[in-house]
């Protein structure tokens, strides 16, 4: 058993005729938790 503690957040970059992935962040489930905190006070 695995268990995902964040995931990436990508930005496509082209590189000539190439797609790759930049890392720009990453969301975790603290990220998440707080979001769903917010949400639950409006």
């Amino acid at each position: 058993d695995h268990q995902v503690d964040a995931m990436p957040v990508v930005k496509v970059v082209l590189e000539g005729n190439r797609q790759r992935f930049k890392i720009v962040g990453k969301v975790t489930k603290t990220t998440i938790t707080k979001l769903f905190v917010e949400m639950g006070q409006i």
